[in-house]
């Protein structure tokens, strides 16, 4: 059996640690890798990883926490980068809405603008999607059916219901750590 780790921040560690989670995941299986995308010093940083490590595919995309954390004027510096960067990506995002980190009505439209600006973007590379989705899975589905994407609902923790939705159009569903954590009664019956 062939192990991927489908959703991974690689560049948020230094030389020494990703030589250490390598050697790790060799021992486990794992031969593959999907990271996923932040913001332009991650998308950077990803560059430089896969140039040293072959099993490594790159997703770029603004995470929606960045979308909350950034001034408007980066977000758009950002996405002008991202849309010279993405070709250069296997997949696109980290991407999507995160209605647990804020309930405001305004800075939920400001990350599903973004999201849909990465969806517009990827329009004529037709790449993979990772997805971010939180708490907000009607608006992204609504969302996600005009385009014919495929790609990765991760850190999925939502009913069977929903994930039956994602599924239908094409997505594959990846389980976080709420798998094993307390609570997560819903993942769990998933």
């Amino acid at each position: 059996m062939t192990l991927i780790d489908a959703h991974a921040h690689l560049s948020f560690f230094n030389e020494a640690q990703l030589t250490a989670i390598f050697q790790k995941a060799q021992q486990q299986g794992i031969s593959g890798w999907v990271m996923a995308g932040y913001d332009l010093p991650d998308w950077r940083q990803q560059q430089n990883i896969s140039k040293q490590y072959s099993n490594i595919k790159m997703s770029f995309g603004l995470h929606p926490w960045q979308v909350l954390a950034l001034k408007d004027d980066e977000i758009e510096a950002q996405m002008r980068e991202l849309s010279v960067m993405l070709p250069q990506a296997q997949a696109c995002g980290e991407t999507g809405i995160d209605g647990f980190r804020t309930e405001e009505p305004a800075l939920l439209a400001k990350q599903r603008d973004i999201f849909l600006r990465h969806l517009e973007l990827n329009k004529s590379l037709g790449l993979p999607l990772v997805l971010h989705i939180v708490k907000a899975h009607d608006d992204s589905i609504a969302l996600l059916k005009q385009y014919s994407y495929r790609g990765i609902v991760h850190g999925f923790s939502g009913s069977w219901e929903t994930a039956k939705r994602y599924i239908s159009l094409g997505y594959k569903i990846s389980l976080g750590r709420g798998i094993y954590q307390k609570g997560f009664k819903n993942l769990k019956e998933t």
